[in-house]
Order: structure tokens, then C-alpha cells, then sequence
């Protein structure tokens, strides 16, 4: 199959879904709204050409509720999925309902890990079968497959710890101000500097009240734009949040969540190493249109990076 000392593993996120932004490449506008009692069959997700994917998590997740300004997603409970390996063989024998594959969708720092790993090699297909089991619709129904690329050693730059170093624990807080209801994306840049390496291992974004809808979306890059994700991916999926929903649809039931929240931020697998004076681009838009008449108005969006400062020590 592969060695794995042969190759360097790099975070990465499949997107399928909407798109959203009106001309990414990666999502195609595979799903949108999917019908009450609809079924898919054999929706593709093309793997990219320049590297091999291993698929190591799925999640899934929709628009946020309309009739509330609550983090809602009651729809979700009626999503049944399968999908392919790399030779069109099915790891389900029939549909399975998501919420017996996953909690919360795997959303918020809960991606489902898979017990064994898939190897994608590349411009492999992923096949994907939907069914709506539900009465309502499935508004911007997204399948996330996360994983790594596996780029050959020396293809791409694989910044790591230097021989002998000093660490400590740091919090990069940053906030995107007046993050508008709709807009074009909004760019930043984080530049590790003042003499010291930032190692970046999980994120929370989003406020702490739980009044707005925030249906933000993130894309990550490296110094040379190289991204981290085949799309925007929804913060929900790539963060944790500060508050977490204050309950969760189960059938006709709202529960307390166990999972989501501050304990649990979206983790970066592999961690992402950068080095003094080395840039991190991140992305970011909002798409809260929807919402306007539960509040939806320009705000500020918070964000935190979990990681360490690395202090590099002489031999």
C-alpha cells in the first residue's frame, strides 16, 4: 500500500456540498437543497491529482434553522449516507442514518473517526448516496471527508521542530471586526515573529452569547497560498466554540449536549509548524442573509489558535 516514513502528511479537508462562494473549485454545487424523501445516488468527490488522501474522519451538517436564532440543525436527524472507497466498494451495505455513525454531526470538535483509515490514491472518486428520511427539507446539506494529503518528502514545505527547543503553551487571539452579514471574503495573515516558531494544534471561533446564527465559513493556506482544504469550510466543522449549542436535536427532543463546547476545540492533525517570519493566510465570509430577521447584523468574530511558541536552542 504506502510507507508511511516515505511520505509527509499534511492537514486536509474534502469539501461536497453548495457552493457557496459562487466559484470555488472543489465544492460544484453537488447537493444545494435536497427535497423532502429525496435520494442520491452516486454523487462524485474527485480527490485532487498532485497528492494521495487518506480519509481518516466524515461529518456532515445543514443551514442552521430558519425559524430560530438558536444553532439548530433539526433537519440533520433525518440524513442517511454510504459511501465509496477508491474502487467504488461501499462501506455500508445499505443507507445508515448519520446519527448512528456520529455525534453531532461531528461537528465542533466530534469529527467520526473511521476505524481503519482509507487510502485515496490520486484523482481517486469518492461515490456518495444521500437519502432526506425526513419531511422537510435539507437546506446546504455539506459532507466533510478529513483527512491528510500524502505529498513525497521535499515536494512541499514540511517546516518541523528544530533538534533542541524551548516551548510554551500559547493562545493567538485574533478578531475579524464587523464581519458583515454577506460579503466577499475577508483576508488576514499571521506571522510568527519576535524571535520564536508558533506551532498551531486547534482552534474555537465564534462569540460566547448564542443569539446569532453565524454561518461563517474559513479557508486556511500556507506562506505560498497553498490551502488547507479543498473549500470554505463551515467553522462549525474546523472549530470548536466557546459556547456550544445549548441543546441538541435528537428525534422530537432537544438534549444537552455532552460533547460540544469550550473542552473540545477543532484540532489540526497534523499540528501545523511555522516558523519565525512565515505566514498563515486564513480566509473568512459570512452567509447570514437567511437570518436577517433573527438578528443578523455585522458583528465582530473572535478566534483563538491553541498551539505553543517553540524557542529554538543552541546545539
Amino acid at each position: 500500500m504506502f510507507s508511511p516514513a516515505e511520505y509527509q502528511q499534511r492537514h486536509w479537508d474534502y469539501v461536497l456540498g453548495p457552493n457557496q462562494t459562487g466559484g470555488s473549485a472543489g465544492i460544484g454545487g453537488a447537493f444545494g437543497t435536497v427535497a423532502a424523501n429525496a435520494v442520491l445516488q452516486g454523487v462524485p468527490l474527485q480527490t485532487d491529482l498532485d497528492a494521495p488522501f487518506l480519509l481518516r474522519s466524515i461529518a456532515a451538517r445543514v443551514q442552521y434553522d430558519t425559524t430560530s436564532s438558536a444553532h439548530r440543525q433539526t433537519n440533520l436527524n433525518q440524513l442517511q449516507i454510504r459511501f465509496t472507497g477508491p474502487a467504488k466498494n461501499y462501506f455500508h451495505q445499505a443507507f445508515v442514518p448519520l446519527n448512528l455513525l456520529m455525534p453531532f454531526g461531528g461537528q465542533l470538535g466530534n469529527p467520526s473517526p473511521l476505524q481503519r483509515q482509507v487510502w485515496y490514491p490520486p484523482q481517486s472518486t469518492i461515490y456518495v448516496d444521500i437519502t432526506n428520511n425526513g419531511a422537510n427539507a435539507l437546506t446546504n446539506l455539506t459532507l466533510y471527508f478529513r483527512g491528510v494529503k500524502l505529498f513525497p518528502k521535499g515536494v512541499r514545505p514540511a517546516w518541523t521542530y528544530p533538534p533542541k527547543i524551548q516551548t510554551t503553551p500559547y493562545t493567538y487571539n485574533t478578531t475579524v471586526k464587523a464581519l458583515a452579514v454577506q460579503g466577499p471574503p475577508v483576508r488576514s495573515i499571521f506571522t510568527a515573529t519576535g524571535g520564536w516558531d508558533f506551532v498551531f494544534r486547534s482552534i474555537q471561533a465564534g462569540p460566547t452569547f448564542n443569539n446569532l446564527t453565524w454561518e461563517v465559513f474559513f479557508r486556511l493556506y500556507d506562506s505560498d497560498l497553498y490551502p488547507y482544504s479543498s473549500d470554505f469550510v463551515h467553522m462549525d466543522m474546523l472549530a470548536g466554540n466557546a459556547n456550544g449549542p445549548a441543546t441538541y436535536p435528537s428525534g422530537t427532543s432537544f438534549l444537552t449536549p455532552v460533547g460540544p463546547g469550550p473542552s473540545l476545540p477543532g484540532v489540526f492533525y497534523p499540528e501545523i509548524y511555522l516558523p519565525t517570519n512565515a505566514n498563515l493566510v486564513y480566509d473568512m465570509f459570512r452567509l447570514d442573509t437567511a437570518f436577517v430577521a433573527q438578528g443578523a447584523v455585522a458583528q465582530d468574530y473572535p478566534i483563538q489558535f491553541f498551539g505553543a511558541k517553540i524557542f529554538r536552542q543552541s546545539q
